[in-house]
């Protein structure tokens, strides 16, 4: 396989600032930061129009010790719309976007979750704090005290600072010392705005000799994870108005597929695992229940079930080619032990010899994707022109991607609007209580000699999915403990499992095993 990747390109993010010495250069690291507006009156004007509408007192849930907050309402999403959301789209071009460091599936946009306004009177205060949240923000829009009349009070005379009154973010500076920065509170301050990470922490110091309220705002920006950036194509039977590629996922039956030239070909579905026809005709792929040999550590055996888990899983004869139900014996199964004992933990999946019950109920079915010999190689591509992904879960010793892959590569798209629109038609029982997939979190591994991924699962994800992009020969199998399964890997393979159950990939002793692997997410 010959491959192009782009070569890594190093940007240097710190700040140079030349010395009053020829040959000396302050470097300053990217260390974060926070945006400090002037607000327009008609954002003011909007603030105040909120104001006179405030709601309930919200100073419970504040640990500020200030007797005045009220909890407020974006009339017509305006302050979001013309304010905040294009300030997290600025901090993100000067600084980072924060919410791509938060580990949460899939995509999601911000939302203002929460704001108040507060009335502070004389002597009352917050104590260092941070907020929840992606961003933050606070506002004042009614300062009646200056800062330097404030801190020539006695209070203020003869101490090491001068915060009466002021606003301060605190933070830890390079060496690991406690560091701050003073906001000095007085008219100057009207209607400017902070925008900054939710975990900075800041005070706010309280004023004396002022009968006067201060006046400011503050809330809270979330990601929405009930919202997601991807568009959801249509359900089957109504195929894609936007992309024309789309006609080749529509089903005939439940048996075959059309591509996008007319030409039919006979769909594989079988719910078992184990061998896999070493020709790549998909005629040949329909494989009756009867000639599947299970793969485990045990001695093999040719056995005329379909599976052994326990508790028994579901299975139909429905996408089986000239097949009738069939009836399946499965074997009595009173205890369930994992088989991996040198593993800790009181978990199904987390070994020991305690006997555990099954919270879930095992699930594996095998497809093949019709278009892999068109689409694999794409999809290899882009695995290998992708950088090794920053938050690569720690059982993973493998080259793995970003969780975008379904947006990110054409190719992978494909597939994923392929299983949506063949795999979860209402009639498979490969649906989760007749469900449908509307998102997915999909990512692509590389298996190099040496790598492997060790024992996990996919939390709670109730379907996942592992795809066989290319498999060199001695490209090791997928494992479950679940029975010892073993699935021999296959280019164009889909396997469709329980998220729940635990598995691995045993070390692999060639070079270029490639899968893509995901999380399906339901309505």
């Amino acid at each position: 396989m010959e491959t192009n990747p782009q070569p890594y390109e190093y940007i240097d993010t710190a700040r140079r600032t030349p010395t009053d010495w020829e040959f000396v250069t302050a470097v300053t690291p990217p260390v974060g930061g926070w945006l400090e507006v002037d607000l327009q009156p008609h954002q003011v004007d909007h603030i105040w129009k909120c104001i006179e509408q405030k709601g309930t007192t919200h100073t419970r849930t504040l640990v500020g010790h200030i007797d005045n907050s009220y909890k407020l309402e974006d009339i017509d999403n305006i302050f979001w719309d013309t304010t905040l959301y294009p300030l997290c789209n600025k901090f993100g071009d000067v600084f980072d976007n924060l919410g791509r460091h938060i580990p949460v599936e899939g995509k999601h946009p911000y939302y203002l979750n929460n704001w108040w306004v507060n009335y502070q009177k004389q002597h009352e205060f917050n104590p260092v704090h941070n907020h929840a949240g992606v961003y933050s923000f606070v506002a004042w829009l009614k300062i009646p005290t200056d800062s330097t009349e404030q801190n020539n009070l006695p209070i203020g005379q003869n101490r090491n600072g001068n915060v009466v009154s002021d606003f301060e973010f605190v933070f830890t500076d390079m060496a690991g010392k406690v560091q701050g920065y003073l906001y000095k509170m007085d008219k100057s301050r009207e209607n400017t705005l902070l925008l900054f990470p939710s975990g900075l922490k800041h005070t706010v110091y309280p004023f004396y000799n002022c009968p006067d309220d201060r006046i400011s705002i503050s809330g809270n920006i979330f990601l929405d994870t009930k919202t997601d950036f991807y568009e959801t194509p249509p359900i089957l039977g109504s195929i894609s108005h936007r992309e024309p590629e789309l006609e080749e996922y529509r089903t005939t039956d439940l048996n075959r597929v059309v591509d996008f030239n007319g030409e039919q070909q006979v769909q594989f579905k079988r719910e078992v695992h184990g061998k896999i026809p070493s020709g790549r005709d998909i005629s040949q792929c329909i494989t009756y229940a009867h000639e599947v040999e299970i793969k485990g550590k045990e001695p093999k055996e040719v056995t005329p079930i379909v599976s052994s888990f326990q508790p028994k899983m579901s299975y139909s004869s429905k996408a089986f080619a000239h097949t009738d139900e069939i009836s399946i014996e499965q074997p009595d199964f009173d205890k369930y032990f994992s088989p991996d004992k040198d593993r800790r933990g009181n978990t199904p999946l987390g070994g020991g010899k305690k006997e555990m019950p099954l919270n879930y109920e095992p699930f594996l079915d095998e497809w093949e994707y019709p278009f892999w010999a068109r689409d694999n190689k794409g999809m290899m591509e882009w695995i290998d022109n992708e950088p090794l992904f920053e938050f690569r879960p720690q059982a993973c010793k493998a080259h793995m991607t970003r969780w975008d892959a379904h947006v990110q590569c054409p190719e992978v798209e494909k597939l994923w609007n392929w299983m949506r629109l063949v795999l979860f038609p209402e009639n498979y029982n490969s649906a989760v209580n007749g469900l449908y997939p509307v998102n997915a979190e999909i990512w692509g591994v590389r298996y190099d000699k040496g790598t492997r991924i060790d024992w996990h699962n996919h939390r709670t994800s109730t379907r996942s999915f592992a795809y066989y992009i290319n498999c060199p020969e001695g490209s090791p199998p997928l494992m479950f403990k679940d029975d010892n399964v073993e699935i021999e890997p296959a280019e164009g393979k889909l396997i469709l499992f329980d998220g729940r159950m635990s598995h691995k990939v045993p070390e692999t002793p060639v070079d270029g095993r490639y899968v893509l692997s995901g999380n399906l997410f339901f309505e």
